[in-house]
This record gives structure tokens, C-alpha cells and sequence, in this order.
């Protein structure tokens, strides 16, 4: 018996690693993944990198749809492409399977429930950190409320608040002792269930009415009827709000959790002996060349505009430093930890898979000078090049068998604000060097998903080289809503036309108020009974050159920039006060048709500036772009609403 529990535990100490990760064990069953494969991607979509897997293996690999655009930055050489498959599925917590349809096999890599829980669970810690802050702020103003003593917020000083989210919170205090309305959806807040606060987090909706409105609450504010709350995501935490976009509190994503994560794994890559050797320097095959000076900005130039050039300024010194430029070498996003680990993983000849971001959330780090640059990611010791580039970007780096595979800690919250590479290289080629986009690129990112404008919004000045590209956020619905419509809708607009709301989709007409109010979640105010949209009627209007906004040179990033009205003007205009709306109105219109009749001689000189400042850039090359205003107009009965788009239109010259 002795004997037969012997031979059952050996065979079992064989079979089992063989087993040991049944999420990859469909791989097993083609014996076209031993053929020895050889790559070097950055920034590629998952979808991408199976294609060339199956290019090189004739094996059908698919990806699921939830995954395709995950982007993925890998280095191997000469290894079975069994393995290869296994360390992405590794690297990104997913499972292959066997799948058959119409009598074709393929395998699938996708996202199980286990990808899911792990993913939530961050997600969840995310919402956790969140809740406890906005609590705080919460107690710390209804500590105010029931003082009963007005709050006072000390003049605004920029030394004194640097932060000017935690002086804002002063002013929320304020409000809160002085308006009973706004005391009351605080106190109403803090009375939220747990079901309630996980309904915030997941983007729903909260709404309180009738009896079931705190006590104390109703006491502050007894004319309230109702208190309907939520949340939005920004770029770097959570926003509450309640009814009329009162905004109640606010809260940052706190990542010093993931700290203690990264130097436990950077602890272990120090301890592995086949990561403690040196790596090769290998010579310079050429000789960068360096990125041209920005000009200095010309004297009628307001104040902030400078302030966008020094920032260009900035960035074109660390450009020159190594950081590649938008639209060069082998993508058009910034310098990343791929930027690091490829060039360590292809000198040391150690396979890697390492999950790809564009690092929004470090995005300042990049003109601080803290990204890593990637002639830097050679020389010294493999573990401590591993070990300092996974402090710098907040990823762990592990042993996967021979392959190492990078992971971010963010994950969870930057993979779906990524573009694809060809997205943002072909918008480059048509904005890069503009301070707004051409109204075709700007319906193009307004169509996409809300966590991607934020990508757009925070790497708009690294991949256009734009200092801001907020006014997608500010018309993102009526970009989306005339996205939306059919290529005669679109003519009508274009021709100055309207077109009926009732002739809209529910979900268009949705987008409609969206535009009408100006908000995310518009209350339908102006909607009288379902029968609105009768009464409803969407327009379009070209407003014209804009007043006070600039020229620009496409390509040339943030080379050329100058006003298309001088400040004087533009001062005249606003400081003409003593003049009726009328007489106004008449001055704006001549000084606009001024601006259309002599555009084409001031884009000539322009242009002429730009050469003689700038000999390498040959002068055929240079387009000159000035801003328009387009007007998106609603109307439902006698109310009007809408918004304004500025965006970038050629200059025939």
C-alpha cells in the first residue's frame, strides 16, 4: 500500500506542472506555438500583437472584445511562441481558451471572472480611499453647520495656498454656513447608505425625496423636496456633486498604497543572481538632432499665453534631452516605462512583457524631468535599472519563468483613457503645433468615450504639443450629438438650417439637453411633458473669426503662435461699456469682417516671420491656421441654450 501511495504521489509531482495554470492551458493543444518567434513592439494593442504572433505561427488567435485595445510593449527573441502567449496572458491576468465557430478553432485570449474580481478589487480599494476623504470634507464643513457661526475664507493667496483645491475647500465652509440649501444636501450626504455610496461610485444617480429626507437635513432647509447626488471621475480623483452642480467635495487618488507594493517586488528583482550582472553601454549610432528654439513670444502676447510658451519651452528642452517627440521614433506617446524596460530587457537579452499607459496621472512628471529617458535605460546592474524605473512610473517588475513581466499599479484606472497609436499619430499629422484642434478632429475625440477625452485633455500638450485641450470636455455632448447625426442632417446644419428635435433618437435627444443645459445630467427644466422635443430645434452657426485668439503654424508644434487681433482692440471692445448692446454688437461685427477681409495679409507675414526665424523648416511646408467660432444652438419653446466651439481652420495665403 506504502508502495502504491509512492508511485501515485510521483506520478501526480509529474503531471501537476504540466497543469499548474489551467487559465493557459489551451495553448498545450497547438503544436504550432513551438515555433521560436522573435519581437519588439511598443505601445501595440493586444489585438495587434496576437496578429503578428499568428503572421509568424499560422495559429488563429483572437482576442475579447473588453481587451483588444489593451496595449502591450514587448521584447523577445528566438522563444517558442507558447511562451510568449503565456507571459502576456501572465502580464495581464488573463485566460486562453480553445473556441470553436462556423468549424474554425482559434484560441481566445480573454478577461474571466478572476481577471474581473482582481480588477474590481482595485477598483473597490479606489472607491474605499475615495469615500474616506470625501467624508472628511464632508464632517469637517457640517462641524460648521452645527456651530451656527459663519465661516470666513481669508483672502485667496497663492503662496499661502498653492493648492488651490485646499483653498477651495475653505470657500465651501463658507457656503456652508451661509446658504441653508447647500448645509442641507451636506448634511443629507452624510446620511447616504452603504448601497447608496456604492451606487455613487458606479456612476449612478442618488436620489432622496419626500420622507425620506434626514431630519436634519429638512430642519436646515424645510423648502427641499428632493436631493439627487453624484459623482464624477477627473483627471486626478473623484468630484461630488449634488442637484444644480453644487459641488460638495472633493478627493485625489492617494497611490502611496502601491509604494510598499513596488519595493517588496523591486526587493525581490535585487535578490535574483541572473539579474545581478551589468548591463552593455553600447555607442551612440548617431548624433541626435536637437529640437529647434522657440522664439520668444511676441510682445502683445497676453499673460497666459506666455505662461504656454515657457511651458513649450520646457518641454522642448527635455525633448532634445531624449524624450522622444510626438509623431518620431517608434511611437507617437510619450516616454514611458516601456521607454526603460525594452532597451534593458533587448541589452541584458532577457525576454519582457510589460503593460502599456501613457501615465496621465505622472503626466508633470515629465517636465519636471522625472520620466526616465530611453538612452538612459542602459548600464549598471539589470536589477537596480529594473528597480529604479519601476519607482519613477509605480510598476512592479516579476520573474515569469525566463520572461519578465512589468506591471502598473495603475492599471485599473488609466487602460481605458489609452488611443490607439494610429488614432493619435494621424491626429498629429493635422494638429500637432495648433492650440485647438480642426473641428473634424475635435467631433473625432468628442465621439469617443468620456475616459478617453480625459486622456486627450492631460497628454494633449505632449502628443500636439497644445498647452490645453479643455474645450473638448466643455462641448464633448455636442460634438458626440452631431457626431451622431446622418450625413443630411449634418448638410442641413451646414447650410444653416434646423433640424426638428422629434426627428432625433431618444438617446439624441438626450445629447440635445445635454447641449440645451450645459451639463453631464441636465434636469430638463425647459421640457414641458413628453411632448418637448415638438418644440425643440438644434442649429448651427459659423460665428466667424474669434476675437483675441491666434495664428498658428501646423507640424511646427508650438513654434508659431501669435494673436490675430492685438490687445488694444480687444481691450477697446470690452472696456466700450457706455455703448448699448446694439451699438456693440455693430462694433464686434466690423472689427470681425476686418479680421476676414485682411487674414490672408496676415498670414503672409506671418509666414514670412516663421521662415526667417526658422530657415530649417522649408516655407511651402508651412500652413497657417487661424480660430473660428462655431455656435451649436438649441432651442425648446422660447428658451435658448447651447454651446461654442473654437477650433482651427487653414488660411489660403
Amino acid at each position: 500500500m506504502v508502495r502504491l501511495f509512492l508511485v501515485i504521489f510521483i506520478l501526480l509531482c509529474i503531471t501537476v506542472p504540466g497543469q499548474s495554470d489551467p487559465r493557459i492551458s489551451a495553448l498545450d493543444t497547438e503544436p504550432g506555438l513551438e515555433k521560436r518567434i522573435t519581437l519588439s513592439l511598443r505601445a501595440a494593442s493586444i489585438k495587434e500583437l496576437l496578429a503578428h504572433v499568428q503572421g509568424e505561427t499560422g495559429v488563429r488567435l483572437r482576442a475579447a472584445r473588453e481587451i483588444q485595445e489593451d496595449k502591450a510593449s514587448i521584447w523577445v527573441e528566438e522563444r517558442p511562441a507558447r511562451d510568449v502567449l503565456r507571459a502576456l496572458a501572465h502580464c495581464f491576468n488573463l485566460r486562453w481558451s480553445e473556441r470553436e465557430v462556423s468549424d474554425i478553432t482559434y484560441l481566445r485570449l480573454w478577461m474571466d471572472r478572476d481577471s474581473l474580481d482582481d480588477l474590481r478589487m482595485r477598483q473597490y480599494e479606489d472607491y474605499t480611499a475615495i469615500t474616506h476623504q470625501f467624508d472628511a470634507e464632508l464632517q469637517a464643513a457640517a462641524e460648521f453647520i452645527r456651530s451656527g457661526v459663519q465661516y470666513e475664507a481669508p483672502p485667496y493667496d497663492k503662496d499661502l495656498y498653492p493648492n488651490r483645491d485646499e483653498y477651495d475647500r475653505l470657500v465651501r465652509h463658507q457656503r456652508a454656513t451661509r446658504s441653508p440649501e447647500f448645509a442641507a444636501m451636506i448634511l443629507q450626504c452624510l446620511e447616504l447608505s452603504d448601497s447608496q455610496r456604492r451606487d455613487l461610485f458606479e456612476g449612478k444617480d442618488v436620489e432622496v425625496s419626500g420622507t425620506a429626507i434626514a431630519q436634519k437635513a429638512a430642519e436646515k432647509f424645510p423648502e427641499a423636496t428632493s436631493f439627487r447626488y453624484w459623482v464624477d471621475q477627473s483627471l486626478g480623483g473623484y468630484l461630488l456633486y449634488c442637484s444644480s452642480y453644487a459641488l460638495l467635495a472633493t478627493a485625489l487618488f492617494d497611490d502611496s498604497r502601491y509604494r510598499k507594493i513596488v519595493q517588496s517586488a523591486n526587493d525581490k528583482l535585487l535578490q535574483d543572481p541572473k539579474l545581478d550582472r551589468e548591463l552593455p553601454v553600447p555607442k551612440p549610432e548617431r548624433e541626435s538632432k536637437p529640437a529647434p528654439d522657440i522664439p520668444a513670444p511676441p510682445a502683445q502676447m497676453a499673460p497666459e499665453e506666455s505662461e504656454a510658451m515657457a511651458r513649450a519651452r520646457e518641454l522642448l528642452d527635455i525633448l532634445q534631452s531624449g524624450v522622444p517627440r510626438p509623431g518620431e521614433g517608434s511611437a507617437a506617446t510619450p516616454a514611458t516605462m516601456s521607454d526603460g524596460l525594452l532597451p534593458i530587457a533587448e541589452a541584458a537579452e532577457i525576454p519582457a512583457v510589460a503593460q502599456y499607459v501613457s501615465e496621465y496621472a505622472g503626466a508633470e512628471a515629465l517636465l519636471g524631468g522625472g520620466a526616465v529617458q530611453p538612452q538612459a535605460g542602459v548600464g549598471g546592474k539589470v536589477a537596480q535599472r529594473l528597480a529604479d524605473i519601476c519607482n519613477r512610473h509605480l510598476f512592479t517588475v516579476e520573474r515569469d519563468g525566463d520572461f519578465l513581466l512589468a506591471k502598473c499599479m495603475l492599471w485599473h484606472r488609466l487602460r481605458g483613457r489609452e488611443l490607439p497609436e494610429e488614432t493619435i499619430k494621424r491626429w498629429q499629422r493635422q494638429i500637432t503645433g495648433l492650440p485647438l484642434p480642426t473641428f473634424s478632429v475635435a467631433v473625432e475625440m468628442g465621439g469617443t468615450t468620456w475616459e478617453r477625452v480625459r486622456g486627450i485633455i492631460a497628454n494633449g500638450r505632449y502628443w500636439f504639443g497644445t498647452p490645453s485641450l479643455q474645450i473638448i470636455a466643455q462641448d464633448e455632448h455636442a460634438l458626440k450629438l452631431y457626431a451622431s447625426l446622418t450625413s443630411k442632417q449634418r448638410g442641413m446644419l451646414n447650410q444653416g438650417m434646423t433640424i426638428p428635435v422629434f426627428t432625433l433618437k431618444p438617446e439624441q435627444q438626450h445629447l440635445f439637453m445635454q447641449v440645451h443645459e450645459r451639463n453631464a445630467r441636465p434636469t430638463y427644466k425647459d421640457a414641458q411633458g413628453l411632448n418637448w422635443p415638438a418644440h425643440a430645434a438644434l442649429s448651427l452657426k459659423d460665428q466667424g473669426v474669434a476675437a483675441g485668439i491666434v495664428f498658428a503654424a501646423a507640424g511646427m508644434r508650438s513654434l508659431g503662435y501669435e494673436e490675430v487681433i492685438s490687445l488694444a482692440e480687444a481691450e477697446a471692445m470690452v472696456t466700450a461699456s457706455d455703448l448699448t448692446p446694439e451699438e456693440l454688437r455693430e462694433i464686434r461685427e466690423r472689427l470681425r469682417q476686418q479680421i476676414e477681409t485682411e487674414l490672408s495679409d496676415k498670414a503672409k507675414a506671418f509666414a514670412r516671420r516663421m521662415a526667417d526665424a526658422h530657415p530649417e523648416i522649408p516655407p511651402k511646408t508651412i500652413e497657417i491656421y487661424a480660430i473660428r467660432l462655431l455656435a451649436f444652438g438649441t432651442t425648446i419653446g422660447d428658451s435658448d441654450g447651447g454651446s461654442y466651439l473654437p477650433h482651427a481652420v487653414k488660411v489660403t495665403w
